[in-house]
């Protein structure tokens, strides 16, 4: 196994990343050494041994599907959020 200190990337040194080394969160949050590409590829394997996704705004976050279905799930989920957002600026006046 890599040691984590020695495998310190430089995404993980520019923005002082809060999860640990080997990790699939690590690696999606920018870091590419080589214990964190691997566990990224096994968490990856394994969500795909779960059998089909569930099509929808779930499909496209977890499982990375890029359906119809999904894509248009997720896009009507970020315009709502978006519309939510900016409805909540001007609710105090």
């Amino acid at each position: 196994m890599i040691d984590p200190r020695a495998a310190t990337c430089r995404p993980c040194r520019d923005r002082r990343l809060a999860a640990r080394h080997g990790t699939a969160t690590k690696y999606q949050l920018g870091c590419r050494c080589p214990a964190c590409t691997d566990a990224n590829r096994r968490a990856y394997h394994e969500r795909i041994g779960q059998g089909a996704p569930r099509h929808g705004y779930s499909g496209y976050v977890n499982y990375r599907c890029r359906c119809d279905v999904c894509r248009a799930a997720a896009a009507a989920y970020w315009l709502e959020r978006k519309s939510r957002r900016a409805g909540s600026n001007h609710e105090g006046e």
